[in-house]
């Protein structure tokens, strides 16, 4: 609505006529409806773009208000008994403000005193509403702040005449500006309020009758504004981002009152920080002009633009309570180089932030594999496309990693190499990562890292040329977590790295937070495909995650699960727990806590839901984040991904396929020779059908359960992930020819199967645990007494130092772990045969060590072995 005069036209219908007269009122004036409006049973005022009109209910009326985008706001009072509105204030904003009176709470009011306030904005969008209860509004009076309307209302108790309190208000937003505290004076009847400025501060002054204040002296004043800003918004020049890098400006505090104030400190919100100027106690700061400079001070965290407020803390009314602080980090002299954390789209997605601004830093990231060496297309929303790894002889296990990278452009830009070095890891959370070939089930025929080459000024994205092939073996599981690092010469990585460590890894801060630095992303999303429609007739699926202690003490391992309302709604009945104990009912927000997990212990997370109903293409994402000290340090997501029957049919053949050749290779169940030969059979064919694929698994069935039987029996441990009645609900589902609800079952038997496998094979070792392992024995002969006093211990910390930083530079690898152990073999006999640790029996895991120098694998499984029996003298 433009301040120009603004015709308000009145349409009034009478006994017998209708009579429309125009009123001519200014942009802010009220419009009094007393008697005017009150004969209308129904009718329209038009005022500019607003249409209100009144309905008489009762004794009272109903207002509707019609805005000029059509948009309706119906009913704005409403009450057990109907009230009337006295009084409409045409605001700014395209907004409207009403004022009215009736009986509300069976309280009488006096003609002409006002009951509420109500604002409402263009859209039918109610601002702000106060009904006062048994007190009295009284006519506001109005002022301006800088040219923006505001209005004071004021009111009091009836039966004492005692004015209880007032409030300044927004005109255009209905936000209070300011209230005073503790006002309860006497207030006669008819006394003035004058509307004034104070040295250009508008205030209000009332007059009242009080002990100390003669009749007719304005004995309150209501100031809408204390203090001012000499700067607003203080505007700190570009800084550099790097190690104490900051820039700093002085702004003045004024106070333009007429009371003194008092302003005790200004609180810190990075990265903008209050350095000093407030004297001890704070600054009292005199009415009418009072100042105090301060000097804040900015250290950008990265190459972003940065906007925050810093509350001012201390005695005041209204006015600037917070100072405005905006800058910029730039890069420092040398350009930064970094891998998104998330995309949601190509105008939205992490900028090389650090700290990274979401949570959820592993879904959408830019680190991502394929099954051919080519980085395969772009979602619409700019997110790489990513495939499960191929585990396998041959083509079945060769894999293809790929990395975008981007460049914030730095004042000393010029031609840059970037070196990405490719990580893998078990998907969960706190599993270590490893490079390829460090002794595991992954290899590269790569002999050096990835080399992205930047010319002069060119800061467009790149993808990682040439592609990372790397092979996972056939005893390897598919379920996997990637990671990249990126390195310039003059953009470093942070240390440590993430080779030998987790993010989060046990630490009070987290060990290596990927979050924290913008050369790191990982990619741990767990993608379960469902056939959409009948969502599979509501069988349940079941997913799972390793939890692994990645720390050098023992601990509790927290992780909190959440998902969106509409994904909790669309998987209602889902289950969160841990194999081998039970399962709770999923509810977003709340925690699992591991407890009392050993270094190096792994145990699984289980996930279970109903396979829901939706269109293709849907992915519904459960996030699971493991938090130390109240952050999210590392997570991962489950995400069911509604499919066509095409898509589900050929990822469980492959998922088939690589189980049961699993089985064959590393545990030498060759009942499962067949069934994987037959599944990749079937692959060759172009269309698979739903009754093709039934009478696949119909025929594989007795095989199925002659591998199952044969493998839960040579691991020797219970069938923790209740494979058999797995296999039996499988069976009755085959039977009956129920294709979704069978691809469901055939799916969660397949990653049982899957995780149980891994289980077995994590109790012979892990070679991804090694750093871990020499960062505990360091700890163990560091902090513990009958350790420490070893004439040994002195060579176990020093020889460990040595290992974990050339680790952390590249200099030494797995490789050379057996050469440390041989080294360290006189200090382990040391330990086993002095008299204080006999009673540990430490000899046969000694013995186990020096046997094993020659398997990486079963070396880490001694070593562990042997550091959790000297972990029992840490009372």
């Amino acid at each position: 609505m433009s301040s120009a005069l603004i015709q308000l036209a009145l349409y009034l219908s009478l006994a017998n006529a209708a009579d429309c007269s125009p009123l001519p009122v200014k942009h802010g004036d009220f419009v009094n409806l007393t008697g005017r409006w009150a004969s209308l049973p129904s009718g329209p005022i038009v005022a500019g773009d607003l249409t209100i009109t009144r309905t008489v209910v009762a004794h009272g009326s109903n207002v509707t208000v019609q805005f000029s985008d059509g948009t309706t706001s119906s009913e704005l009072f409403f009450s057990a008994e109907y009230v009337d509105i006295e009084h409409l204030l045409l605001l700014g904003g395209d907004a409207v403000l009403f004022l009215g009176h009736g009986p509300i709470d069976g309280v009488d009011c006096e003609s002409g005193a006002l009951k509420f306030c109500s604002l409402m904005a263009s859209g039918g969008v109610s601002l702000w509403t106060s009904s006062f209860g048994p007190h009295l509004v009284r006519p506001v009076v109005r002022s301006s702040v800088d040219g923006d309307g505001a209005f004071l209302v004021y009111y009091e108790k009836q039966e004492i005449g005692s004015l209880i309190s007032a409030a300044v208000y927004r005109e255009d937003t209905g936000a209070e500006l300011w209230s005073p505290v503790g006002v309860a004076l006497h207030y006669p009847a008819n006394s003035p309020i004058d509307a004034m400025a104070v040295n250009g501060t508008p205030a209000w002054l009332v007059y009242c009758s009080a002990p100390g204040f003669p009749r007719g002296t304005p004995s309150v004043t209501f100031y809408l504004r204390y203090l001012v800003l000499s700067e607003s918004p203080v505007v700190f020049p570009d800084t550099p981002v790097s190690p104490g890098s900051s820039s700093t400006k002085t702004v003045e505090i004024i106070n333009t009152g007429r009371d003194c104030t008092t302003v005790t400190g200004i609180e810190d919100v990075p990265p903008f920080h209050y350095v000093s100027g407030l004297p001890a106690g704070g600054a009292h700061l005199a009415a009418d002009g009072g100042s105090i400079e301060v000097t804040l001070k900015f250290t950008p965290t990265s190459v972003d633009h940065f906007s925050e407020d810093l509350p001012i803390v201390g005695l005041m009314s209204s006015g600037a309570t917070a100072i405005p602080c905006t800058g910029d980090g730039i890069p420092s002299v040398a350009d930064d180089f970094y891998v998104r954390d998330w995309t949601d789209n190509s105008e939205l997605h992490d900028r090389g932030a650090e700290p990274s601004t979401r949570s959820v830093f592993y879904t959408t990231s830019d680190v991502w594999n394929r099954r051919a060496p080519a980085h395969g297309t772009f979602t619409d929303d700019d997110q790489p496309v990513s495939e499960d790894a191929g585990a396998g002889i041959d083509e079945d296990g060769r894999n293809w990693a790929f990395a975008r990278i981007h460049r914030n452009l730095g004042t000393g830009t010029g031609s840059h190499t970037v070196t990405a070095e490719f990580l893998f890891a078990l998907f969960g959370a706190g599993s270590n990562f490893a490079l390829a070939d460090a002794g595991g089930h992954i290899t590269s025929p790569h002999s050096d890292p990835i080399v992205v080459a930047f010319d002069p000024g060119d800061a467009r994205e790149r993808q990682t040329t040439p592609f990372y092939e790397w092979r996972l073996d056939v005893t390897g599981s598919g379920k996997l977590c990637l990671a990249v690092e990126i390195w310039s010469d003059d953009d470093p990585v942070k240390s440590p790295r993430l080779a030998g460590r987790a993010p989060g890894g046990g630490e009070a801060r987290g060990d290596v937070l990927v979050i924290e630095d913008n050369n790191k992303a990982q990619r741990n999303v767990g993608v379960f495909a469902v056939a959409g429609g009948a969502g599979g007739a509501g069988e349940s699926a079941a997913y799972y995650a390793v939890a692994h202690n990645g720390a050098t003490v023992r601990r509790d391992m927290m992780l909190l699960y959440e998902a969106s309302p509409e994904v909790a709604r669309r998987l209602r009945g889902a289950s969160v727990g841990v194999v081998g104990g039970r399962s709770r009912q999923f509810k977003s927000g709340d925690t699992l806590v591991l407890k009392n997990m050993q270094p190096g212990e792994n145990r699984w997370v289980r996930f279970t839901f109903k396979s829901p109903q939706g269109k293709e293409g849907e992915i519904l994402p459960v996030e699971f984040f493991e938090m130390a000290s109240g952050a999210a340090v590392n997570g991962f997501s489950i995400a069911p991904l509604l499919s066509s029957p095409a898509r589900v049919i050929h990822d469980r053949l492959q998922s088939h396929r690589s189980v049961f050749t699993r089985m064959v290779a590393g545990f030498d169940v060759r009942e499962a020779k067949d069934t994987a030969a037959a599944s990749k059979d079937v692959l060759k064919e172009d269309d698979i059908s739903e009754q093709g694929y039934l009478t696949f698994l119909r025929l594989q069935l007795p095989t199925i359960d002659a591998c199952c039987r044969v493998i839960l029996k040579r691991g020797g441990v219970e069938d923790v992930f209740d494979v058999e009645s797995s296999l039996k609900r499988l069976t009755d589902l085959v039977q009956s020819g129920e294709f979704e609800s069978a691809s469901v079952a055939h799916g969660s038997l397949l990653n049982k199967l899957d995780s149980f496998l891994t289980m077995l094979q994590l109790s012979n070792g892990d070679p991804a645990d090694i750093l871990q392992m020499v960062r505990w024995q360091r700890a163990l002969y560091t902090k513990l007494a009958p350790l420490r006093k070893l004439s040994g211990a002195e060579s176990v910390v020093k020889e460990s130092d040595q290992f974990i930083a050339a680790y952390g530079t590249r200099k030494v690898t797995n490789k050379e772990y057996p050469a440390l152990m041989r080294r360290l073999m006189s200090s382990f006999n040391e330990t086993g045969e002095s008299a204080d640790l006999k009673r540990l029996r430490l000899q046969k895991e000694i013995a186990e060590m020096k046997n094993s120098l020659g398997d990486l694998t079963a070396l880490q499984k001694a070593h562990r072995t042997f550091l959790l029996k000297l972990y029992k003298l840490d009372k």
